[in-house]
């Protein structure tokens, strides 16, 4: 095992509100999003276990709006969780988290929708305390969306 390899998984609640119309040109033409993400399971197992929860309060994503049914999406959310331990080898407890991802969205019924993507993740201290390792991956992204008309 590498010296600082860890495994890292989450449970979220995802709330988007829609700030704006389509607008653009081509396929670039999309509408922009806010996001929150509400954090309740946070759960390192490696290379100890520590539980984890928070928020992710400062998201945009990007919508793009080309074809009516397969969307992609482009997103950045920044946010932070309050673990019950402190983060190896830190001297905190907090962590503050910045992801990137990429997915489609497909329209599956006139109020629900399914998304798949892939989001690179960073968990760290903001070396606020003690360095960490910085943990840092990938992950596939599932999503059931269930749309409220404005």
């Amino acid at each position: 095992m590498l010296p600082h390899t860890a495994l890292l998984s989450t449970a979220a609640i995802h709330y988007g509100l829609v700030l704006s119309n389509p607008f653009g040109k081509g396929w670039g033409r999309g509408s922009l999003e806010y996001t929150v993400d509400w954090l309740p399971a946070v759960v390192l197992t490696k290379p100890k276990v520590i539980y984890c929860g928070g928020v992710a309060a400062v998201g945009v994503r990007w919508n793009f709006v080309a074809k009516p049914r397969l969307r992609p999406y482009g997103e950045v959310v920044t946010g932070g969780v309050l673990c019950t331990t402190n983060l190896p080898p830190s001297d905190l407890n907090l962590g503050f988290t910045v992801n990137v991802g990429v997915g489609l969205a497909l329209r599956i019924r006139g109020d629900q929708m399914l998304t798949a993507g892939l989001d690179y993740s960073h968990l760290s201290n903001a070396n606020l305390g003690k360095p960490n390792p910085n943990y840092n991956g990938v992950a596939f992204v599932l999503e059931y969306h269930w749309l409220k008309p404005k």
